[in-house]
C-alpha cells in the first residue's frame, strides 16, 4: 500500500479529495489529520458522494502545531504525498484572534516541511494558498502574477507559507505546490458561510420560521467554484511535475445577488421581498470584485470546470 496524508481531511476539500484519491489507485492508504477521530460525521458525508472501504482509510488525532508528534507521524507512515488542507479557514475569526490565527497557519506548514528536511524525504507536497492573499486589488481576473498584498491575519499567514513555498522548491529541488484557491463551496460547507447562509435563510423563510435575510450588500462580486472541480484541480497540479503556483477557479465572476436569487427562486420566493442590507457586515477595504484567471492552470494541466455557478448552488441544497 502506498501512504498519502491528508491534513484536514474532514473538511469539504478533504472529503472530495479522499473520494477522487480512493477512485484513482486501488493501492492506496489514505491517513487524515482530524481533532476528533471518532468522527461518523466524516464516513457518512463521504458515503454520500462515493462507496469505500474503511479500512484504506485511518483518522488520526495528531496535534500539527506539536513538531514531535508531527516527526514521528512522518517516520512511521512515509507518505508519498501530502495535501496541506489545515488550519483556521475563517478570515472573519482571525481578526478577532490574529496571532493564533497566524501561528496555527504558518506553525503546520513549518512542522510539516522541517520534519521532511530533517528526514530528508521529500514527498510530493500541495499546499493550499488563498486568493485572500491579493488584499484590496480588485479586479475579475486576477493571475499568479499580480501582486499579493494581504491585509487580515489568515491571508498574511497563508502568504508567508505560500513564499516558503518557492524557496523550499528552489533549494531542494522539491516538488511543493501551492494553489491559490478562490471561493469554492458544496453541500459539505459549514453553515457560517455565505452560501450556506443564504440557503439556510431562504428555507426558514419558507417555512415561516424567519421573515428576512439580512446581507452586507448585493453588489459584490466573486469567482465561484464547485469544490469537486476544485479538487480536480489539485490534483493535476500535484501531479503535473511543474514545480510551479497555480490561481485556482472557475474564471468567471457573479455577483451575491446572482447567487442569492439562484437559492431564493430554488425555493419559490421573490428575494426584493425578505432581504435586507446592512453594509456594517462588511469588512473594511473588502474588494468589491475578484475573479480568476485559470489560464495557466488550463494550459499546463487540462483542468476545466465541469460544474455550472447554478449546478454549485442546486448541489449546496440538496447535498
Amino acid at each position: 500500500m502506498i501512504n498519502y496524508f491528508i491534513t484536514g481531511i474532514t473538511g469539504q476539500d478533504g472529503i472530495f479529495l479522499t473520494k477522487k484519491l480512493l477512485e484513482e489507485n486501488k493501492n492506496l492508504h489514505i491517513y487524515g489529520s482530524t481533532r476528533q477521530t471518532k468522527n461518523p460525521n466524516f464516513y457518512n458525508k463521504l458515503s454520500t458522494i462515493c462507496s469505500f472501504d474503511n479500512s484504506r482509510i485511518t483518522l488520526i488525532n495528531i496535534d500539527l502545531c506539536d513538531r514531535n508528534m508531527v516527526m514521528n507521524f512522518l517516520t512511521d507512515v512515509r507518505p508519498a504525498q501530502i495535501y496541506n488542507m489545515s488550519g483556521p479557514s475563517s478570515v472573519y475569526k482571525s481578526y478577532k484572534k490574529p496571532t493564533k490565527a497566524r501561528y496555527e497557519i504558518e506553525t503546520i506548514f513549518d512542522n510539516l516541511t522541517k520534519s521532511l528536511v530533517k528526514l530528508k524525504f521529500f514527498p510530493k507536497l500541495f499546499q493550499a494558498s488563498s486568493s485572500e492573499m491579493f488584499g484590496p486589488l480588485s479586479h475579475s481576473s486576477l493571475t499568479e502574477e499580480d501582486p499579493l498584498e494581504p491585509i487580515s491575519p489568515y491571508a498574511k499567514a497563508k502568504l508567508a507559507n505560500h513564499k516558503k513555498v518557492d524557496s523550499l522548491r528552489q533549494k531542494y529541488d522539491w516538488e511543493i505546490y501551492s494553489g491559490i484557491l478562490f471561493n469554492h463551496e458544496s453541500q459539505f460547507r459549514n453553515d457560517n458561510y455565505l452560501l450556506k447562509k443564504i440557503i439556510n435563510s431562504a428555507k426558514q423563510i419558507s417555512e415561516k420560521k424567519e421573515k428576512k435575510i439580512t446581507l452586507g450588500s448585493l453588489d459584490y462580486q466573486r469567482d465561484w467554484t464547485f469544490a469537486e472541480d476544485t479538487v480536480e484541480a489539485i490534483l493535476k497540479i500535484t501531479n503535473s511535475n511543474t514545480k510551479q503556483d497555480f490561481v485556482i477557479g472557475s474564471g468567471e465572476i457573479h455577483s451575491i445577488n446572482e447567487m442569492a436569487n439562484v437559492v431564493f427562486e430554488y425555493f419559490n420566493l421573490e428575494l426584493e421581498k425578505y432581504v435586507h442590507i446592512d453594509s456594517n457586515l462588511l469588512r473594511t477595504n473588502d474588494p468589491i470584485v475578484v475573479g480568476s484567471s485559470p489560464n495557466k492552470l488550463i494550459a499546463l494541466t487540462e483542468w476545466k470546470k465541469v460544474t455550472s455557478f447554478e449546478n454549485m448552488i442546486y448541489k449546496t441544497i440538496e447535498g
